[in-house]
């Protein structure tokens, strides 16, 4: 199994108004060995301050809220920039996930000689991601494409800077499999939300955003094509 140096894995972590965690989320991601890029949301809190005393190796910072798939593609794309980056892994800022689940799919990936590692929950909690993981399932074989764990190789984010827009995640996952970069899957833990926010928002609207965000991907999982 290939080993990896410290500052070739990089975790990119969205961050909302999430002063109250994102100290205790860099803690475990440098245990775990990541370096961390935090990319604040147009937070009205102290999440800034909070992750630069905590150690971050660097925070970009949006002037207003922007949303979470900009966010994290804005960090991804960061990520990528650093010169010794091989591996760039989503990670949430609430806690949920643990850091050292995002080194094993790095390594897993490493192993078997793919682009892409994507955690799998025992549950995802809403219908609509239940929904688009049947879809996205039966189409490119992903099995949770809305799980926040996912570790992508630097050259499958610079052969697709396209895709990281209000779909990253999902989309990135089903041009990997397309394109022929290959897919590790693997169970990961999680634990509750520490907080009520969630970065889809709540409600049937939330529902709607998440169903009609996998049902744009189908042409590209069928054939390829731009959604």
């Amino acid at each position: 199994m290939t080993s990896l140096a410290s500052e070739e894995t990089w975790a990119v972590i969205p961050v909302s108004n999430e002063a109250q965690t994102i100290g205790s989320v860099l803690a475990r991601a440098r245990a775990a060995g990541l370096r961390c890029l935090v990319v604040d949301d147009g937070s009205d809190d102290r999440s800034s301050e909070e992750a630069t005393e905590a150690g971050a190796d660097m925070v970009v910072r949006h002037p207003r809220n922007r949303g979470y798939a900009v966010a994290l593609a804005s960090g991804l794309l960061a990520a990528a920039a650093q010169p010794a980056c091989r591996w760039a892994v989503s990670l949430d800022a609430d806690g949920q996930l643990d850091p050292v689940d995002a080194m094993g799919l790095v390594r897993e990936a490493e192993a078997a000689g793919v682009a892409l590692a994507v955690g799998v929950r025992h549950k995802p909690a809403r219908i609509s991601e239940r929904f688009a993981a049947r879809i996205l399932g039966a189409l490119v074989g992903v099995r949770d494409p809305l799980c926040g764990l996912k570790a992508y190789r630097v050259d499958l984010l610079r052969a697709f800077p396209s895709a990281c827009g209000r779909r990253v995640g999902m989309e990135l996952a089903v041009r990997a499999v397309r394109s022929g970069y290959g897919l590790v899957q693997r169970n990961i833990s999680s634990t509750p939300r520490s907080t009520a926010r969630s970065r889809y928002g709540r409600g049937l609207i939330a529902e709607l955003r998440i169903a009609g965000a996998a049902l744009a991907l189908v042409p590209v999982a069928l054939i390829g094509v731009r959604p």
